[in-house]
């Protein structure tokens, strides 16, 4: 489920970054994109026992018709070091680099790509601390849905977690579901309906007017804690009841809080505005680029920690299908 989080989300964002439309922390300069190719780099450390990482080329916009393509560079020269030690990378067959062990909170991660053909890159991050989180209630709830025009019925979550006050924190949310009644890892997520949470629902009804949306790309649903900072905190996830599996007698949840850095937030933001700006997909507002903090090429490379809760039934707390 760690891999999952983080490999989704950097192979179908890198989509954009290798175009050569992204921008980093440093000057933006969309003319020298045009020309160069420049290295792209993906990681994402966690307390998972393996990291992987991506490092591909970019294709300028004026090379679109060139029958180059940013692919996997296997001759990469890549370099992954933990509070200053060095770890050894290895490489799978499709490209892709990886280095085992697990990090601690606190690690200070450090990766540096090179390739003689698009230079040199590299990024660093900081592991951050967990923060636990406590199912703590599933309830059956019908509300009106605007989307559908119609009422539906919700399985209404109630996930409990105490925000550190010495820091600003940054945090993502999933809910995942299994189809029967062992609590192993989930491999699918659920869209969450986020009217019922302020922490998610950001839109006003203006913002609604000028074509924005609030759609939470691939099921990610982050926040900061700017408006619960050191608050103990309820979230409230509601999720369709129709998401459940039909064909099993206990579907069952688990929530995952994702810890994140600020990089990590500033990059799954930038790519949430762009994907509900429409305004901006039709060409009449500004397009505001994919953040990235790799020095010298392009990419990501941000940190983050999963706290799991126990797995819940997905019926009510009177035991009660929630499709009955």
């Amino acid at each position: 489920m760690i891999r999952q989080f983080a490999i989704a989300s950097s192979v179908c964002c890198a989509i954009g970054a290798a175009t050569g439309l992204t921008a980093c922390t440093d000057h933006f300069d969309l003319d020298a994109l045009h020309n160069t190719s420049r290295l792209v780099v993906y990681c994402f450390p966690s307390q998972a026992d393996t990291t992987y990482i991506s490092v591909s080329n970019s294709v300028g916009v004026s090379k679109a018709t060139d029958t180059r393509k940013a692919n996997l560079l296997r001759d990469a020269r890549v370099s992954y070091s933990v509070n200053g030690l060095p770890r050894p990378v290895h490489q799978l067959a499709d490209g892709t680099c990886f280095v085992t062990g697990g990090h601690q909170a606190g690690d200070r991660v450090t990766l540096l790509a090179e390739h003689d053909g698009y230079g040199r890159a590299e990024a660093a991050t900081t592991l951050p601390q967990g923060t636990a989180v406590e199912l703590r209630q599933v309830r059956t709830i019908t509300e009106y849905d605007n989307s559908w025009g119609d009422t539906r019925q919700f399985c209404q979550i109630a996930a409990t977690f105490t925000d550190p006050a010495e820091s600003t924190d940054y945090y993502a949310v999933r809910v995942g579901i299994s189809s029967d009644e062992t609590t192993v890892p989930t491999s699918r997520w659920a869209t969450i309906a986020v009217g019922d949470e302020p922490l998610l629902n950001r839109l006003s009804a203006i913002d609604e007017d000028f074509g924005f949306e609030n759609n939470f790309y691939q099921d990610i649903y982050f926040f900061t804690d700017k408006d619960i900072n050191g608050r103990q905190y309820t979230l409230h996830l509601n999720i369709a009841t129709s998401q459940l599996p039909q064909h099993r007698d206990n579907p069952r949840l688990q929530v995952v809080l994702y810890r994140l850095t600020p990089d990590y937030y500033l990059y799954l933001k930038s790519i949430n505005d762009i994907e509900n700006n429409e305004l901006a997909q039709g060409g009449f507002a500004q397009l505001t680029p994919v953040y990235c903090n790799v020095s010298g090429g392009l990419g990501l490379v941000g940190a983050y920690w999963a706290a799991h809760s126990e797995w819940m039934s997905a019926y009510d707390d009177n035991n009660n299908d929630p499709e009955q």
